[in-house]
């Protein structure tokens, strides 16, 4: 009886310190690695969510306010009564939860509120204490519903009208972003891209790029694509430019447009209000095939919104050469 106690505290002791799992096919041995605390780890109220927000939100003309869609029930400008239904048959009852989107071991925060119209943030954690915040809403005081899976997916439901009937999207981190869930990529054999802009209500850029892999790439600058704080003018800087696009760069772009299954997106998107800018994106693939997007407000998928700030990237991260 002394032997089989002395084993039990033994093997007490042992897995308290460290979980090791070890395969019967291979010798080596992975270890469970902790999660390192971080800023977010501290957060415990609607206060300290707060305050995290508008330390990380770059314009500081009007503060974040954490809201609970309880909280807007009774709100004078808004006096919704369907949103906190909607809510609470998600089982929403939170104005902030954490998870770990990445998968890095280090928790991340999503935190829902009002930042001008309603909005939800997500705050990601990164290592040696970096912090980035991340928009995840969309559309103008539109409502929607953030329900976390697995504590790294989140399902995404909006789109409600007086029926309440709701869309749902499943939205994961990649691409130092968030993005719609694709489980089943088709890899695509892609040989140009197009993109164009036109111009909206202000100093939106007007371009046309046209992308080829180790070929020459054509930047057409058309009006304000060299804007800076100082400087509103810059149509001495436009005109034509080439380049050799850097094969890193064309890589992303097509890992993205793979990932995002554009071959079955739709046609045409376009947002409920005016003076917005348009986008046409045409991808030439798979000996011959095209495919063309026109996209109003340019938020047609989480996927296109990130496509289209790395080719909004393009125009300045390359060497090019005026023509």
């Amino acid at each position: 009886m002394r032997i089989l106690i002395i084993l039990f505290i033994f093997t007490l002791f042992s897995c308290g310190k460290k979980e090791k799992i070890a395969s019967k096919t291979n010798s080596k041995i992975f270890e469970f690695q902790p999660k390192i605390l971080t800023k977010i780890d501290s957060i415990q109220s609607e206060k300290d969510a707060e305050h995290l927000i508008n330390s990380l939100i770059k314009d500081k003309d009007r503060n974040f306010v954490v809201k609970k869609y309880s909280d807007y029930k009774n709100d004078v400008i808004y006096n919704y009564e369907i949103p906190q239904k909607i809510a609470d048959s998600l089982g929403i009852d939170k104005s902030f939860y954490k998870a770990d989107f990445d998968g890095n071991q280090l928790t991340d925060l999503l935190v829902i509120g009002e930042y001008y119209d309603f909005s939800i943030y997500v705050v990601m954690s990164f290592e040696n204490d970096l912090l980035e915040l991340k928009k995840l809403t969309q559309d103008y005081n539109a409502f929607v519903f953030p329900r976390l899976k697995n504590h790294s997916i989140i399902e995404l439901y909006g789109g409600f009208n007086n029926d309440e009937k709701l869309d749902k999207k499943l939205l994961t981190y990649k691409f130092n972003d968030f993005v719609e869930l694709n489980e089943n990529r088709i890899e695509h054999q892609i040989t140009q891209i197009e993109f164009e802009t036109s111009g909206c209500f202000g100093t939106c850029p007007v371009f046309k790029l046209t992308l080829l892999q180790n070929k020459k790439s054509e930047f057409k600058a058309l009006a304000y694509n060299f804007n800076d704080e100082l400087r509103i003018n810059s149509n001495d800087e436009e005109g034509n430019f080439l380049t050799i696009l850097r094969q890193e760069n064309w890589n992303e772009l097509i890992d993205i447009l793979n990932y995002i299954d554009f071959e079955n997106l739709e046609e045409n998107y376009a947002v409920n209000w005016t003076d917005d800018q348009t986008a046409i994106l045409k991808i030439h693939y798979d000996n011959g095939k095209i495919k063309e997007i026109r996209d109003y407000g340019l938020i047609g998928t989480y996927g296109l919104s990130i496509l289209y700030d790395k080719l909004y990237e393009i125009r300045k991260n390359q060497d090019w050469k005026k023509l």
